[in-house]
């Protein structure tokens, strides 16, 4: 398959020396997908002083969307998903990954920026579809973005996609490699988990330092970790699992091999193969290269 070039003209070009979010109010942003992550990004936005005037909602019929859009009082933001994806100069993708088809139907400007929050799709894949600059990321639960205390990983990562993620309020790690965003993702899912089920603490650490020798992003999600469990007495602590569990997902793939005896360890090395196993289904469904 052709992969289309996404490094052409584009208004959010780092090299151009500006500054492409020095008046992001005046940025048009368009959320695709509005279900818990969705929404809690929307919020994130709006609590960072974005203008609720330059937000737009993709709706498409869903009761789910319109009753979460009423209740954020939002909905002189609701718009057509074309009208959102052509006027948009910030796309931001929270919808399920298996819609990237549907979604890429309607036409994008060359200088807009799409920001991928979908689960599993690579950037190449992401690439496949859409002729524009793209950055995939990352983030944890909605419940710690709405909480404050979100935590996200960029890969190519652009300024204005990372100004985004700090009006968001989530703080940035860093990766190196593509891949990593699979290990960042078993890594988010560790706190829900271990409210959960009980796992010494030496093994806990002991698996955050080899996970952290083999993947850089574990030096500062390790912190993250250790202060989510610290503050989880006044969390909903079940509710927050039931959040990041999914049939068939890395949270359950994690879970069922603690409860099936795996040290802590092998149940996170199996949440990062986990991932890979999901791209390479998605991408086959799709049709894509999985690289």
């Amino acid at each position: 398959m052709h992969f289309m070039q996404t490094t052409g003209i584009c208004l959010f070009d780092d090299m151009r020396g500006n500054d492409p979010m020095k008046n992001i109010n005046e940025k048009k942003i368009g959320m695709v997908g509005f279900g818990h992550l969705g929404s809690s990004i929307a919020e994130a936005l709006l609590n960072g002083g974005f203008s609720k005037s330059n937000l737009m909602i993709s709706y498409r019929g869903s009761r789910a969307t319109m009753d979460r859009v009423s209740g954020m009082k939002l909905e002189s933001c609701v718009k057509d998903p074309k009208y959102l994806m052509k006027y948009s100069d910030i796309v931001i993708l929270a919808a399920r990954p298996q819609n990237i088809k549907e979604i890429a139907q309607n036409y994008v400007r060359k200088d807009t920026l799409i920001i991928s929050f979908m689960a599993a799709l690579p950037l190449s894949a992401l690439s496949s579809f859409f002729d524009c600059s793209i950055s995939r990321a990352m983030c944890s639960g909605p419940e710690t973005i709405s909480g404050g205390r979100g935590i996200c990983v960029l890969h190519h990562g652009t300024d204005a996609a990372r100004k985004l993620v700090s009006l968001c309020g989530m703080r940035e790690m860093q990766i190196r490699t593509e891949d990593e965003v699979d290990a960042f993702t078993a890594g988010i899912c560790i706190p829900p988990i271990l409210m959960n089920i009980n796992v010494d603490e030496r093994e806990r650490i002991s698996t955050l330092k080899k996970m952290a020798l083999r993947w850089s992003v574990y030096r500062e999600l390790s912190g993250w970790i250790k202060a989510e469990l610290a503050s989880s007495a006044s969390q909903n602590d079940k509710k927050s699992l039931e959040n990041i569990s999914t049939k068939g997902g890395v949270s359950e793939a994690m879970l069922s091999a603690l409860r099936g005896g795996a040290s802590f360890l092998s149940s996170v090395e199996r949440g990062v193969k986990r991932c890979a196993e999901l791209r390479s289904e998605l991408c086959k469904n799709l049709a894509v290269e999985a690289a």
